[in-house]
């Protein structure tokens, strides 16, 4: 199954060939109750699948609630938040003001 994922994913990134590649959210099911092992399987898993590593187009991935937490309030555990950001890189902030909430992007530019 992941070997024909990566292949379609393949064949549509060269056909379309987008500028950029975005990844809203939930990349993992199991994140939230993922062991450190399992979460590098995984992590592992989405990249033999998902070939957004490539310098000719830009990705950013945006952590969901299934990576990170935040369907429920106090499910938004900081080692939850630190493991993605380990295995990802920093990419988003969430700023909070009068029960609004923003999100700031920090776009990585690959040459």
């Amino acid at each position: 199954m992941i070997r024909y994922l990566a292949k379609t994913f393949s064949q549509v990134k060269s056909y379309v060939k987008p500028d950029w590649i975005l990844f809203l959210g939930d990349i993992f099911d199991e994140g939230l109750s993922a062991s450190d092992d399992e979460f590098q399987r995984y992590f592992q898993r989405f990249n033999s699948i998902f070939n957004y590593k490539n310098y000719q187009q830009r990705s950013l991935i945006i952590p969901g609630d299934n990576d990170v937490g935040g369907e429920y309030y106090g499910d938004k555990l900081p080692i939850l938040r630190e493991r993605f950001r380990n295995y990802f890189g920093r990419i988003i902030a969430l700023y909070h003001q009068n029960d609004i909430q923003f999100l700031k992007v920090v776009f990585l530019f690959r040459n």
